[in-house]
């Protein structure tokens, strides 16, 4: 069950994450495909854990949950692209902002993937 849970995970961050780039590729600043992956997969495999077993199983997983969830999170960070500046003020008001935050991100990302990591393993502790 652990094999097919992480299998589904797997199969479902991928095709997103192909999707994304296939998608919102063209636009500025959008995550590489290995973070894009990364982050849809551990979203899929911990919310096929947290979330209650809703509809039919495929290799005893419920596909359900992991998907809805994930499919938010493509939603969300779908909306939050950047777009191409299109006039110069623009171009310098963005680049005076994005100075300051690329530092937070990162921790921001490296906090979210623990945490993901953390939920997986309480999720398989207390079950």
């Amino acid at each position: 069950m652990i094999w097919a849970t992480i299998l589904f995970a797997f199969v479902l961050g991928l095709l997103l994450a192909l999707l994304f780039g296939a998608l919102f590729g063209d636009r500025e600043r959008i995550p590489g495909f290995v973070v894009v992956f990364l982050l849809f997969f551990l979203f899929a495999w911990a919310g096929s854990l947290w979330i209650g077993p809703y509809g039919p199983a495929i290799l005893g997983v419920y596909w359900l949950p992991g998907l809805v969830v994930t499919l938010l999170i493509f939603l969300l960070i779908g909306a939050i692209a950047e777009r191409s500046p299109r006039h110069y003020r623009e171009v310098q008001a963005e680049i005076e902002a994005k100075q300051e935050t690329e530092k937070y991100l990162g921790v921001a990302f490296w906090v979210l993937i623990a945490a993901l990591v953390v939920a997986i393993i309480i999720a398989y502790l207390v079950t």
